[in-house]
């Protein structure tokens, strides 16, 4: 039989850490509690070289809030106050080992006076002020820094023990979870004694000082050695529990005694981890120079990274080495961690790595130059001994005239610039108008190189629209330019990832080559249909005269046929080029041309034009004036053929917009309806002036036949 590994579901993991992680929250809440209440909330005066009173209610409600106390003093002991006992975070604002052991010598004495059943304050000048402390410190005593810190102990060992419950073999979430463990101790632990009403018994205080700084220590080690797995593997596989071991190791010796000083035991190896996180990410940056996916998951961890330890040290550790006391400050600043935290969980679970890079750049920018307009501040103010004004002033000019002009460069070189829409046009245009379909997909992959440097072009599944796929390796495109729906992978020669820039270009050069060829297909279109015209004007008119020329008997028939077809040719020569033909001339052309022919078979024609006013500035289109003469040319032929009349009159006007052609001859008539498609050329003339949107309507009796037509000007 195989024996296979017992494996937990992740919802069991998960509720397994929960519970060690409330045990712990618990008892460090216990310990918060279980400490007798004094009721007095006191504070160091320099001036008044003793402590003052802030606050009091409960059993020291009866202690006036601004009153000196010098000393405190009960079961027989007694402790005059000294700045010491008032330090909130004795690692930070403590110089030697030499005062860190008297701090806790005065709290072992301290907690010793506070748990007595009654005790007395002395004022300076030896007035006693009795309280009688009660067994325990209610909860809505405890102050929001205390919370604060417990909430962030609790979050940051949820998140870490979220992401290893579903990622238990993944490397760096097993450092996750140790890093979250580290959290647990040292945020809770420091909400207890910073927190502490007056003391706290020496055992539990050093319980505590042992979760806050050994915890703080192994922090730093295992955010080292997460670095060396996240996101690649750096160095050989123990390293990271090698930097751990050693960070513990230097636990043990500052707790033995082998430091003097307070900044070398207990400040100087989070610098180190500081100093050695940054090289390490530098690292991992130049390692995933072909891997963008895991520099956009380094990225979120260097994002959270700067902005959380960033402003830690900024506001915490740097005002300590200037012996600047920051304890009001510790409580709250522990919420920067869980930045950290934030960032490294949307790295591990690659949370839209595609859309970092846009907005990663901004905020370092912001965060050096708010860094650059400090440093500039503090040496105005401290080397040149400037005033504040000054100082800001000039600060923050020189952070305008200088880091915005160099970051808007850095950001023109850094991230990948979008071309102009004016070129970007010129070029989609150079696609839509290649000769041929092969290469139109040609010139469009051409393009897509050109723009996004991928490393790989291929086609893809059918899609409609432009998106990311695979944390922003691959940009899918519909089909265009007669090129099949395509999968672009690895931008930037496969150093970066498709963001939502792209998507936005991409989408416009999909819009500007459908429009185009939407466009050109139109043309293309247009073009056809004009040749077609062309052709069956060649044919009708034409080819028809030339035909009838062919089979006439007598010279003088020949040559008006002849002279006809030239005609027709002149007319379709005019079309081409795109003249417009003035009405006034069409006017004269049609009489000229329609008496011509009526004076040769005999009849007469009265001729009634336009208003010379109105018909001044009118102008014709080739396809308005084709079809005009066409129609009319067929009514006269068939009042010549099938008439037998001796008169014609033509009449024309300007109506509402329309120009009004009324022909009546005086001939023998024929039935409308009957003729409707057996010849006589209605079928086609009614063809042409529909065309034109227009109308035409006829009227035949005995006494003649009348037709009008009715056409728009700009059909």
């Amino acid at each position: 039989m195989v024996n296979k590994r017992l494996e937990l579901a992740p919802g069991t993991r998960f509720a397994a850490a929960m519970g060690l992680g409330l045990l712990v929250l618990g008892a460090v809440l216990w310990l918060a509690l279980w400490q007798p209440w004094l009721g007095v909330n006191l504070y160091w005066d320099p001036a008044a070289q003793a402590g003052r009173v802030r606050a009091s209610h409960g059993p020291g409600a009866g202690v006036a809030a601004g009153t000196q106390v010098a000393a405190i003093q009960g079961d027989g002991r007694s402790h005059r106050f000294e700045a010491l006992d008032f330090v909130v975070e004795p690692d930070g604002n403590l110089v030697n080992y030499a005062g860190y052991r008297r701090f806790l010598q005065n709290q072992g004495l301290l907690a010793r006076i506070q748990a007595a059943p009654q005790l007395e304050l002395v004022t300076p000048d030896g007035q006693r002020l009795p309280i009688a402390p009660a067994t325990h410190r209610p909860a809505w005593d405890l102050p929001a820094d205390f919370w604060v810190q417990w909430v962030v102990g609790l979050l940051a060992w949820t998140i870490a023990a979220g992401v290893w419950a579903f990622r238990p073999h993944n490397v760096a979430a097993r450092y996750m979870l140790i890093n979250g463990a580290t959290v647990l101790l040292f945020a809770p632990g420091a909400a207890v004694y910073t927190t502490r009403e007056l003391a706290i018994p020496l055992p539990e205080l050093l319980v505590l000082k042992t979760m806050n700084f050994g915890g703080g220590l192994l922090f730093c080690g295992s955010m080292v050695a997460l670095l060396l797995v996240y996101p690649r593997r750096i160095g050989w596989r123990g390293l990271g529990l090698l930097v751990m071991a050693a960070y513990a190791a230097w636990f043990v010796l500052q707790a033995q005694g082998a430091f003097d000083s307070m900044i070398l035991g207990r400040r100087v190896p989070v610098f180190v981890a500081l100093l050695a996180v940054t090289w390490l990410a530098a690292v991992q940056w130049v390692r995933s120079d072909r891997d963008p996916v895991a520099r956009a998951a380094l990225r979120w961890f260097l994002l959270s990274w700067l902005v959380g330890i960033g402003l830690f040290v900024l506001l915490v550790m740097v005002p300590q080495v200037l012996e600047v006391d920051t304890g009001a400050l510790q409580g709250y600043s522990f919420l920067l961690f869980l930045v950290i935290y934030g960032g490294m969980v949307l790295g591990i679970l690659r949370f839209r790595l595609f859309d970092l890079g846009l907005w990663w750049f901004r905020t370092l920018a912001w965060i050096v130059g708010a860094l650059i307009l400090v440093f500039l501040d503090l040496l105005f103010l401290y080397q040149m001994r400037w005033t504040a004004e000054w100082s800001l002033s000039v600060s923050l000019l020189l952070c305008a005239l200088l880091w915005l002009p160099f970051r808007n460069w850095l950001w023109g070189r850094v991230m990948h610039p979008t071309p102009p829409t004016r070129q970007l046009f010129s070029r989609v245009m150079h696609v839509a108008l290649a000769p041929t379909d092969g290469q139109r997909a040609e010139r469009w992959g051409a393009l897509l190189r050109s723009l996004f440097d991928p490393l790989e072009i291929r086609p893809g599944p059918s899609c409609t629209a432009v998106g990311i796929e695979d944390d922003g390796i691959c940009l899918r495109l519909p089909a265009v330019a007669h090129s099949p729906a395509l999968v672009v992978r690895y931008p930037g020669g496969g150093r970066r990832l498709f963001d939502s820039t792209d998507i936005e270009l991409a989408g416009q050069l999909v819009d500007m080559l459908r429009h185009a060829e939407e466009s050109r297909h139109a043309y293309e279109q247009g073009s056809r249909e004009e040749r077609n015209r062309i052709a069956c004007d060649l044919h009708d008119d034409v080819g028809a005269v030339l035909l009838t020329g062919m089979h006439q008997t007598s010279l003088a028939a020949a040559r008006e046929s002849m002279g006809q077809a030239i005609d027709e040719m002149r007319i379709i020569l005019r079309g081409l080029s795109g003249q417009h033909h003035p009405l006034e001339m069409v006017e004269s052309d049609l009489r000229h041309k329609l008496g011509e022919r009526l004076d040769a078979a005999g009849i007469q024609m009265a001729w009634r034009g336009l208003d010379g006013a109105a018909a001044s500035g009118l102008q014709l289109d080739y396809i308005v004036y084709r079809n005009i003469v066409s129609a009319l040319r067929e009514i006269v032929s068939n009042i010549i053929r099938h008439a037998h009349a001796t008169q014609v009159e033509v009449q024309l006007d300007l109506m509402g917009g329309y120009l009004g052609i009324e022909i009546s001859d005086n001939g023998r008539g024929f039935d409308v309806d009957a003729a409707r498609g057996q010849g006589l050329g209605l079928p086609s003339v009614r063809r042409r002036i529909e065309n034109l949107e227009g109308r035409i309507r006829y009227a035949s009796g005995p006494g003649g036949t009348t037709v009008v037509l009715q056409i728009p000007l700009q059909p």
